[in-house]
C-alpha cells in the first residue's frame, strides 16, 4: 500500500491493494492482525486520500514528538510530569525551547563510530 504513495494510483490499484491486505490478515488467523486490519478499515478513507494526494502530516508528528519529549518528562511511578515541575514556569521560554528544540541547526549531527581493525 504505501509503495503507491505518491504515484498518482488509479482507483483499482488502491482496492485490489486493500482487499490483498484483509485477506492476508484474514488467512493469517491472529488476532492482532485482526485488529490491525479493522483499524485500517476505520481509518481507510483518510489512507486513501493519503496515497492519492501523496500528502502526509509526518513533519508534525515529527514536531510532536520533539514537543512532548520537552514538555513532558516520566515520573519514578510511570506517570508524566509537566513542563512546569522541569523549570519551564515561563510561557514564552518554554515556547522558545520548543521552537528551538525544532529548527534543524538545534539538532546533532549522528556521530560515526570508529571501524575497529
Amino acid at each position: 500500500m504505501l509503495s503507491l504513495a505518491g504515484t498518482n494510483p488509479d482507483r483499482s490499484q488502491v482496492w485490489n491493494r486493500l482487499i490483498d491486505f484483509y485477506q492476508h490478515c484474514a488467512d493469517a488467523d491472529i488476532p492482532q492482525l485482526g485488529r490491525l486490519a479493522w483499524t485500517i478499515t476505520i481509518w481507510q478513507p483518510s489512507i486513501i486520500a493519503g496515497i492519492n494526494t501523496g500528502i502526509s502530516n509526518g513533519k508534525t508528528e515529527g514536531y510532536n514528538r520533539i514537543v512532548n519529549s520537552i514538555t513532558a518528562t516520566p515520573h519514578s511511578d510511570g506517570s508524566m510530569v509537566g513542563c512546569v515541575a522541569f523549570g519551564f514556569r515561563n510561557t514564552e521560554n518554554h515556547k522558545r525551547r520548543i521552537r528551538f528544540a525544532c529548527t534543524r541547526a538545534s539538532r546533532r549531527e549522528p556521530t560515526r563510530t570508529a571501524k575497529s581493525h
